[in-house]
């Protein structure tokens, strides 16, 4: 399943397993000197896809590695402020003046246009670029992470608990004290993501997605990009969630071009009426069900995924 690329050895329960490795791994400096670090799959010569990874995670995951391949696709998974090697940002990056640093990536990477795909955590970027860059992209979409705008969403608001509505309300007033009170509530999981990755999977037991962890190589990818995402601490975390709690500096209405939600029947993590939430804001959405898709159903159906955000670029 994960396919055939550069690959390393490491030991999981004593057992020692590949761990494949995308073809690069590299960074560039913003125009603020912050670092922004990203890894690359599949053709380096084909047309360029963005993928955001969800929450927390980074870079060095990549879907299913055999799909990417066959694609043509030049894939690049980019470590979002304060992930992996990514420095954190300044607390007042707001989800829009991200979309400036992946034009910048797109820059460096010599590309006019650039697909994007977010997963989980990652959907709130995707959904971004798409509103706010939609000039450089080829196709945007998502793959279970609808869920925002919290305080629009009916029922979303008041289904936080009381540490994410402190936050929630930090964010609107204070957005440095919201960071800083993020981190210090983010501080014992994370903690327990350095030491032990597959904690990240505790309690999930949809069959739909277990059965990837049945792969030691898959397994074993998926945690090395756990324990990667929370190297510094809760820095990124803390930023995404206080990013998603305060004005965006767009709305979903301003998407126009085409968007597609691919929605696993079986997510816990993601309701169906999130989904069809976005739906009825998003002008340019498009719904697949995957009727027999968990939470990764971005990886059950990564070729379709990577066609959809491609479109006709060279």
């Amino acid at each position: 399943m994960v396919g055939v690329g550069a690959s390393a050895r490491c030991c999981t329960d004593s057992v020692e397993v590949l761990v494949f490795e995308p073809l690069a791994d590299r960074s560039i400096t913003l125009a603020d000197g912050r670092c922004l670090a990203f890894a690359e799959w599949g053709d380096l010569g084909g047309p360029v896809v963005v993928f955001f990874h969800g929450t927390p995670h980074s870079r060095l995951w990549c879907p299913d590695i055999t799909a990417t391949q066959a694609s043509g696709v030049h894939l690049v998974t980019v470590d979002r402020p304060g992930y992996g090697r990514s420095d954190p940002p300044p607390p007042d990056l707001s989800l829009r003046g991200w979309t400036d640093d992946v034009s910048q990536l797109a820059d460096a990477l010599h590309a006019d246009r650039i697909g994007v795909v977010g997963w989980s955590g990652g959907a709130l970027s995707a959904t971004a670029c798409a509103a706010v860059i939609p000039d450089r992209l080829s196709g945007a979409g998502e793959s279970g992470g609808a869920g925002w705008p919290v305080d629009e969403q009916p029922g979303v608001l008041d289904g936080l608990d009381e540490d994410d509505r402190r936050v929630y309300e930090f964010a609107r007033t204070d957005r440095t004290e919201a960071v800083r009170l993020a981190e210090e509530l983010a501080t014992g999981w994370i903690t327990e993501y350095q030491d032990r990755p597959e904690a990240a999977m505790d309690g999930h037991t949809v069959p739909q997605d277990v059965r990837y962890f049945e792969d030691p190589a898959w397994a074993a990818n998926f945690y090395q990009a756990v324990r990667e995402s929370v190297r510094q601490g809760p820095c990124g975390y803390a930023w995404e969630a206080v990013a998603g709690f305060s004005s965006w500096g767009f709305a979903l209405e301003d998407i126009t071009m085409p968007f597609h939600l691919w929605h696993g029947a079986h997510d816990p993590l993601e309701e169906l009426g999130s989904v069809e939430y976005w739906d009825s804001r998003i002008p340019g959405a498009e719904v697949t069900v995957c009727a027999g898709s968990g939470h990764f159903a971005v990886s059950d159906h990564w070729s379709e995924i990577l066609a959809s955000v491609v479109g006709d670029v060279p």
